[in-house]
């Protein structure tokens, strides 16, 4: 039965009455996407990060301030010369999900079985003969030498390596790991002490964003019986000064409020909670841990849907170490998505020419063992033939190989001239791709698309199909 058997057709007249869009379909990029399916109505509490998460950072602004500061911390604490102040940050050096392998001083794209396809050396592309030597027959398992770039964080870190990495590349002595830690530690020490802040805080409107639904999406989850919590790392004052630039008496919109979570040691370690300003009506915590935050908030496991951008602090350990459902902002994935749209024909394309070059490998494949039977009873005429047919569909193979090869890279590169998409990487997921299928229930490109859901939503994840299902569901 199709829809029109359910639901019948509503004037444009009583949607412009009710003040509904045109349309009820939902634009992709504002769509949330299922890996595991998640009814809201089971959900009791729904928890939100601030930064990344409700509180947007104008990328250009705040990468470049990020980048600036630890340039400085590096040169004044770290005696780095100054020279480095001649630097200004590049964000397409890098994208988000990469990795540093620290011995090398190599950036690398992985798959999602750990195998490199891309590697950058400072400014430098590797040459196919130095890939080949180093990573062609490695897979990649994330130890104390490699580092993982998850975070949008990460990328003003990586573009600021390449950058050191370019400048002593003359320095046969320098050691990359030392040259990230340094980097890294610089980032957290700007981050921990409050310089970094200080300096967004007195300039709001230059680094982060407004949201005006963000109110409105908050309050519709508390209208429909949810708990709403704020999990931030960020201290009180921080946390006070940018929630208070996007909502107006902000603490009235959360149940509980923790602040300095650490995570994700949060969901790991067993921190007491302080509670701050014990005489206010607010509930504002410090520290903690998520045992005693359910029973505090009377909620358990998954009851719980948690909403953040930071791969590993807020999904990954959170999915690992507890039974809460995840809910990721990827910042990246509305440009991903209108890429795919803008670019749908040459995907159609694609697909055709992938169908195309899987029958034939199949036929090849079949008619190889009959070719076998045909030597076997002397049947050489006919075995001839087959003989020259083969060859020919391997050729024709061989150019379709070719063809695909050729328009993904110029598709790819539409992306990013060198990294390619962020969710795959060479006809599979990406390392990162992975990780957002792997740990996050449902995710999205801005907190705020909840509001195009209903509060008892149930976002259904449709069957995951093996290969040796596919061919029989296609008939179905």
């Amino acid at each position: 039965m199709n829809q029109s058997s359910y639901f019948s057709p509503i004037s444009e007249e009583l949607l412009k009455k009710c003040k509904a869009p045109e349309s009820l379909k939902r634009d992709p990029t504002r769509t949330i996407y299922t890996n595991r399916t998640l009814d809201l109505n089971e959900i009791k509490a729904v928890g939100f990060d601030m930064d990344y998460t409700l509180a947007n950072y104008h990328k250009k602004s705040m990468e470049n301030l990020q980048y600036k500061q630890t340039i400085d911390y590096l040169v004044k604490k770290l005696n780095y010369p100054a020279t480095l102040y001649q630097l200004n940050y590049d964000s397409s050096l890098s994208i988000r999900g990469l990795v540093l392998d620290k011995r090398r001083g190599h950036l690398l794209k992985m798959d999602m079985h750990g195998n490199v396809w891309r590697a950058m050396h400072g400014y430098r592309h590797l040459s196919s003969e130095e890939f080949n030597k180093i990573y062609k027959h490695k897979k990649i398992k994330i130890t104390k030498d490699y580092a993982s770039l998850d975070s949008l964080f990460a990328i003003p870190e990586a573009s600021l390596f390449c950058d050191l990495v370019n400048l002593f590349s003359k320095d046969t002595s320098i050691k990359y790991g030392k040259l990230f830690e340094d980097i890294r530690s610089s980032i957290d020490v700007i981050h921990s002490d409050g310089s970094l802040k200080a300096i967004i805080s007195k300039d709001l409107s230059t680094y982060i964003e407004s949201h005006p639904d963000i109110g409105l999406m908050l309050h519709k989850l508390r209208s429909s019986g949810k708990k709403v919590f704020l999990l931030t790392n960020s201290h009180l004052n921080y946390t006070e000064t940018v929630m208070s630039y996007l909502l107006d008496n902000w603490h009235s919109y959360f149940d509980f409020i923790i602040t300095a979570s650490q995570k994700p040691a949060f969901f790991t370690e067993k921190r007491p909670f302080k509670q701050l300003q014990p005489g206010s009506q607010h509930r504002i915590f410090e520290g903690g841990n998520i045992h005693d935050f359910e029973k505090i908030a009377q909620v358990r496991g998954s009851e719980i849907l948690y909403v953040g951008d930071h791969i590993y602090g807020d999904i990954v350990r959170s999915k690992k170490s507890t039974l809460w459902r995840t809910c990721l902002i990827v910042e990246e994935l509305p440009k991903e998505i209108e890429h795919y749209i803008r670019y749908k024909s040459d995907l159609e394309h694609m697909s055709n020419i992938d169908s195309e070059r899987l029958k034939l490998d199949s036929d090849i494949g079949e008619h190889r063992v009959l070719l076998a039977y045909l030597d076997a009873a002397k049947q050489d005429t006919e075995a001839a033939k087959l003989r020259k047919e083969m060859e020919k569909a391997k050729k024709y193979l061989a150019y379709l190989d070719d063809q695909m090869n050729d328009m993904q890279d110029a598709f790819e590169r539409r992306f990013h001239p060198f990294w390619g998409e962020l969710f795959h990487e060479h006809h599979d997921l990406s390392r990162f791709g992975t990780q957002v299928r792997g740990y996050s229930c449902i995710y999205t490109g801005k907190v705020t698309n909840l509001l195009h859901y209903s509060p008892l939503h149930s976002f259904r994840k449709s069957s995951e199909l093996m290969s040796h299902d596919q061919q029989f569901h296609q008939t179905i």
